[in-house]
């Protein structure tokens, strides 16, 4: 007999893992987030857990029906997106009306302010950061965002989906793990809180050793990885299409006292209500 290990006997193993998990396959999965707020660390997460392809640049949300109908086709074809629409009940219906397994993720709103500093390519930094406090012009005019678009207003727009009960609330802080500035039994439990929603069990599955005999020639498998939210935890990190540093509290060594005192002014109560700080001294 002959004995012939192969790395393809992995990807048949891979395959059984995709058809084992048909079921979060069939579900129309989306991501609707506020900007800079870790939407494509989260879109890696839900790859590496359905195998599905975040398709980015993200889905037009200014007509909610046609959004949902591109939600749809997106998963029919193995992929999924995502938007940043504020609270809407009409999007509400619509993830009701499509049976759309729906993510939100949010972060802390100076660390938001920074990253969008960043990836604007904002400059000088100092004044960057007063204006974005005051007025984000980038976003006025979107659909659903209030008149006057300070940090305050914006994040109070998308706040009602953290207690929505249809969409899964996915913090930042708590996915991004030790190498953003996180915790990683937070990490974990995200991820599991996660699994858990498209209806996957970790560690249900795991890739065991084994040879199958067919005729004169036995397929011995390599050893291969099993599916555990330590496994997902440890491919998350970096490697996105909009990623800097991905560090919690970077606002902390950009913010001046000019700085804190406007947010404060502005948006301190915000703060407080999202458990980011108990007080305004800070």
């Amino acid at each position: 007999m002959v004995i012939v290990k192969s790395k393809l006997i992995n990807i048949i193993f891979l395959n059984l893992f995709v058809v084992f998990y048909s079921s979060c396959l069939g579900q129309n999965i989306h991501i609707n987030s506020i900007p800079k707020c870790g939407t494509h660390l989260l879109g890696k997460c839900l790859n590496i857990l359905t195998s599905k392809k975040h398709k980015t640049p993200g889905i037009s949300w200014n007509n909610v029906s046609m959004m949902g109908n591109n939600i749809v086709i997106l998963n029919r074809q193995s992929m999924f997106s995502h938007t940043h629409s504020p609270y809407t009940n009409d999007f509400v219906h619509i993830i009701k009306k499509s049976n759309i397994v729906c993510f939100f993720i949010y972060r802390d709103p100076r660390d938001h302010v920074v990253s969008w500093v960043y990836y604007a390519n904002m400059r000088p930094i100092d004044s960057a950061i007063t204006a974005m406090i005051l007025s984000n012009s980038q976003v006025s005019g979107w659909p659903y965002v209030p008149a006057k678009p300070n940090i305050n207003t914006i994040f109070r727009s998308y706040v009602p989906w953290i207690e929505e009960m249809n969409v899964c609330t996915v913090k930042y802080e708590n996915l991004i793990g030790p190498r953003g500035g996180g915790n990683r039994d937070a990490q974990l439990k995200e991820i599991e809180k996660i699994a858990h929603y498209l209806g996957i069990t970790l560690d249900n599955f795991q890739k065991k050793s084994i040879a199958l005999q067919l005729d004169d020639f036995i397929l011995e498998e390599e050893p291969c990885y099993k599916m555990t939210a330590g496994f997902v935890a440890d491919n998350l990190f970096g490697n996105t299409s909009t990623f800097r540093t991905g560090k919690i509290g970077s606002w902390k060594s950009h913010f001046k006292e000019h700085h804190k005192k406007l947010f404060k002014d502005i948006a301190g109560q915000l703060l407080v209500d999202l458990g980011y700080e108990k007080d305004l001294n800070w």
